[in-house]
């Protein structure tokens, strides 16, 4: 949990920052949506008071739902994504 309600929970800028600066591969889920990954990424910035957060750090609810393609292969199927490479390369791993 990086921010529960309005509060920044301890630590967190600073973490995202050293993650940031060390170009450490990371990635935020979040069951938000409605927005689009880059957009929360940049609110998220501004609450946490961090520069540098890009949508590539950003995994929304529906983000795999992006890829249409996907989703009809997939639709009716329980699948585990997880990795660095396009959910639809991980699930044909899988």
């Amino acid at each position: 949990m990086l921010v529960k309600g309005s509060k920044v929970i301890s630590n967190t800028p600073k973490t995202i920052t050293n993650l940031l600066t060390n170009k450490t591969p990371f990635l935020i889920f979040t069951n938000s949506g409605g927005t689009s990954e880059q957009s929360f990424a940049t609110d998220l910035g501004k609450t946490l008071n961090v520069e540098g957060l890009s949508g590539d750090h950003v995994s929304l609810c529906h983000s795999a739902l992006k890829d249409r393609a996907m989703v009809r292969k997939y639709g009716s199927k329980y699948v585990v994504v997880d990795g660095p490479a396009s959910p639809e390369s991980m699930v044909e791993l899988a």
